[in-house]
């Protein structure tokens, strides 16, 4: 019974969010109201997840990047309500197989490379531990350098993460609207499926969204007084 009743509670949340984004596309730029109420709709979806949230980062080994991992499940939770039928599936379900993919999608990216070069590597390491005659500093040059751009790309992206979500806090940047940012960000193909009038509203946030960035990190001494709720409602 409690099961049920958590169910039908996250799909209310989920329909008001649907509603008012509705709503909220019909007002054009006279919606600085229904933004503050979907974003209230938002941590409440959000907090009802947060117990599953946190077993399946653990079921995917992620519990040293729970930031990266509570990012990546935001950016499942806003697409599974962009893209729920309520006639085919119910969003619980829908949800957790979104927030699956984006935690397998992350983990991938931060896990330890598995292709056969990687692996060739790790047998070069085991070597190290042979007499083969090579002395300490050639062995110390070993490496795999088909992963080292892979590497290095995994350390951009995580650095990149990290500046934006400490600028997104910076300007205060709602839940919704941070979800909608990152998802722009780190899976630009993920929205793709979504209305085009959803897809502009989206990139309005972001480009406004950037500019209040860009606003922070060249004054950072009066960047407290920007702020995306001070931004022009859209």
């Amino acid at each position: 019974m409690a099961a049920s009743v958590s169910r039908r509670a996250l799909e209310h949340e989920v329909g008001e969010i649907r509603a008012l984004e509705a709503a909220l596309a019909a007002t054009g730029s006279r919606g600085g109201s229904y933004s503050l109420r979907i974003d209230r709709h938002y941590r409440r979806v959000m907090a009802m997840l947060e117990p599953r949230i946190a077993w399946l980062t653990r079921r995917y080994g992620l519990g040293n990047w729970r930031e990266d991992a509570a990012q990546a499940c935001a950016i499942g939770i806003y697409r599974a309500v962009g893209s729920w039928e309520p006639e085919r599936a119910g969003f619980s379900t829908l949800v957790h197989w979104q927030m699956r993919g984006e935690l397998q999608a992350l983990r991938h990216r931060v896990m330890l490379d598995r292709r056969p070069a990687a692996r060739a590597a790790a047998a070069r390491t085991v070597s190290m531990f042979r007499d083969d005659g090579r002395t300490v500093g050639e062995l110390a040059e070993l490496d795999d350098r088909e992963a080292l751009p892979g590497t290095e790309r995994q350390a951009a992206d995580a650095m990149a993460g990290a500046l934006l979500r400490h600028l997104l806090d910076r300007i205060g940047s709602p839940a919704r609207e941070r979800a909608i940012v990152e998802a722009a960000v780190f899976a630009p193909d993920g929205g793709l499926d979504l209305p085009e009038k959803t897809r502009e509203k989206h990139r309005q946030i972001v480009r406004r969204t950037f500019r209040n960035c860009a606003k922070v990190a060249a004054d950072p001494v009066g960047s407290s007084q920007v702020s995306s709720r001070n931004a022009p409602s859209w």
